[in-house]
């Protein structure tokens, strides 16, 4: 599939641009020679990088050489378009500039090396580019492990995730009723980083550019194109409820454990529409094991 929709083209642009901006403030080389850079120009360590000089990595910084080998793998190219092209250093400063300008940053880009402060204004627009993908890996995550329905996700915001108790209120559930569910560890803080960045307490936790929530469908495609990325296909939203549940079966919870997270109120639902499937592995090993001639 097409990693530029799972790692979206704006992401990659801003962080391209952060990362040859930096690159140009801190070292000898003019923008237009970092453009025609090859990645066989560059050594990366775990945190450094070496083209004409030694620089300490940046979690920006990171991140983009990250996306560079998922978006434009077999460009030559260290700061390539998403196509795998040379950026053209005619746009690359309208880049800038429309950053300048969503920054609130009053000058006009010239090539001109960026001062700390301008550079830290720029880095406040981060999480803006980042969250279409944030988005995507937290709704499959949440879906993954907290045995949620997809119209649960949709409509969480961030006053329903209460990192002190550890615990998310879903509102808007199949009983109609108020329900409370843990927050599986690993999740506590990634959820906090993500949620500082949200202004308010209404402000959805997943939101389309517009502002509006996410509907259901928004959920069952983020799922299906995240799990094509990872190799898996005919992966869905819907089948993720039932794949925790009878995980945390087979791994030696309690029904009691299980139903707590399914929130279901009788337990003959639980074993009909979840642990009963289970007799089919059952079923199958027996196949497998004994092949009559």
């Amino acid at each position: 599939m097409n990693n530029s929709r799972i790692f979206p083209k704006q992401e990659f642009s801003y962080l391209r641009e952060m990362t040859l901006l930096e690159i140009h403030r801190q070292g000898n080389l003019s923008i237009k020679e970092i453009l025609s850079l090859k990645k066989e120009q560059i050594y990366i360590t775990e945190n450094q990088f070496l083209i004409d000089r030694i620089y300490p990595m940046s979690q920006t910084e990171e991140t983009f050489f990250f996306l560079l080998t998922e978006v434009a793998p077999d460009s030559k190219l260290l700061f390539p378009t998403v196509s795998g092209k040379q950026l053209r250093l005619g746009k690359f400063i309208e880049h800038v500039n429309h950053l300048f300008k969503k920054a609130k940053i009053n000058a006009v880009y010239k090539l001109q090396k960026l001062s700390s402060d301008q550079m830290q204004q720029l880095l406040t627009l981060q999480f803006e580019y980042q969250k279409p993908r944030y988005q995507r890996i937290l709704a499959c995550a949440l879906m993954g492990v907290e045995a949620t329905r997809p119209s649960e996700i949709a409509q969480l915001e961030k006053r329903d995730i209460n990192l002190g108790s550890e615990t998310i209120t879903l509102k808007v559930t199949k009983s109609q009723e108020i329900q409370q569910i843990p927050i599986y560890p690993q999740l506590v803080p990634i959820l906090r980083r993500y949620l500082s960045h949200l202004p308010n307490p209404k402000t959805p936790l997943f939101s389309r550019s517009s502002g509006r929530k996410w509907s259901r469908k928004n959920i069952l495609y983020a799922m299906k194109e995240f799990g094509e990325y990872c190799g898996i296909h005919g992966v869905t939203a819907q089948r993720m409820r039932p794949t925790v549940v009878m995980e945390l079966f087979r791994n030696g919870a309690t029904l009691e454990q299980i139903m707590q997270l399914t929130r279901h109120k009788y337990l003959a639902t639980l074993l009909e529409h979840y642990i009963n499937p289970l007799k089919n592995d059952a079923r199958k090993a027996l196949e497998h094991l004994y092949v009559l001639s």
